[in-house]
């Protein structure tokens, strides 16, 4: 038979330290430090595999490279 409140705390999702929500405030913990700068290291990684895909694009004339 089924349980409709089983596994069910009853309380709200805010956690137990009173938060509503909204934004989480930063961590200065070292892996959150190791997070970001992995982030940012993908980000980099993302725009010069653009630039170069762009540079392609223009080199084989696919693409013009001049805007306006």
């Amino acid at each position: 038979m089924l349980n409709p409140g089983a596994g069910d705390s009853g309380g709200d999702d805010n956690g137990s330290d009173g938060r509503k929500g909204g934004k989480r405030e930063l961590s200065t913990s070292k892996r959150a430090a190791q997070n970001r700068a992995a982030q940012v290291r993908r980000l980099h990684g993302f725009q010069h595999h653009l630039a170069m895909m762009l540079r392609w694009f223009w080199s084989k004339n696919f693409v013009s490279p001049k805007f306006g």
